[in-house]
């Protein structure tokens, strides 16, 4: 780290400390020894950085395919003043999807606020060394992303080629029920106007079961 870099990083901590509220972000895991493991870890790297004052932490059950503007990520850059901090464990969960990253870091910046990810040893700026760092880590995400679709229909067309029956075993779980775990996320998603052919994409789930979810959930905004 240069001794610009560092002296631009005391400046932005001094006033952090005074001004700024510090936000833990997790995008859950079902491995609950993760997420605690995680979440101390953040609180690690605030003590580092000689933050105070209390981590608010945003904790959300959703995929990395949806768009960050539209889950809880999306509301707490909306509220972000000059002076606070986001730390995460990685970039990677703000999106699988390269372009997103980056976005999403651009309008923390131009907010005045900062981001701290546990995968960048350097400060999350404007800086060349930064960004070159970041572009690396937000093409990791995107590779790893289409690496999986290509993985998956490798595996699909595998066992269909070997007669075996694709869809879901009679008697398990439904997508319709797997929504569930979704509502607060899809009903803000529709609230935005998203249609529902593009939410439905997103979760995986046929545009006739989505519409039956918002409609069996009341999720559709009533007409004044």
């Amino acid at each position: 780290m240069s001794k610009t870099e560092k002296n631009n990083l005391q400046k932005q901590n001094k006033e952090n400390k005074e001004n700024g509220q510090v936000y833990g972000y997790l995008r859950v895991s079902t491995e609950a020894q993760k997420l605690i493991n995680n979440r101390q870890r953040i609180t690690d790297k605030k003590n580092d950085l000689q933050l105070s004052g209390n981590i608010i932490w945003i904790e959300e059950k959703v995929s990395g395919l949806v768009n960050w503007k539209e889950r809880e990520l999306g509301k707490l850059v909306d509220n972000l003043k000059s002076g606070d901090v986001i730390i995460m464990s990685e970039l990677s969960r703000i999106s699988r999807n390269g372009l997103e990253i980056t976005e999403f870091i651009s309008v923390v910046l131009n907010k005045g606020a900062q981001v701290f990810s546990l995968d960048m040893q350097i400060p999350i700026d404007n800086s060349p060394m930064s960004l070159m760092f970041i572009s690396g880590i937000a093409a990791g995400a995107q590779m790893e992303r289409d690496n999986i679709s290509i993985r998956t229909k490798a595996a699909l067309q595998q066992r269909k080629n070997a007669g075996q029956v694709l869809g879901r075993p009679k008697g398990s779980k439904s997508s319709y029920t797997k929504l569930s775990n979704y509502k607060e996320d899809i009903a803000r998603r529709v609230l935005l106007g998203v249609p529902y052919k593009r939410i439905a994409k997103d979760f995986k789930v046929t545009p006739q079961t989505m519409s039956k979810f918002i409609h069996d959930n009341n999720l559709k905004p009533k007409t004044p």
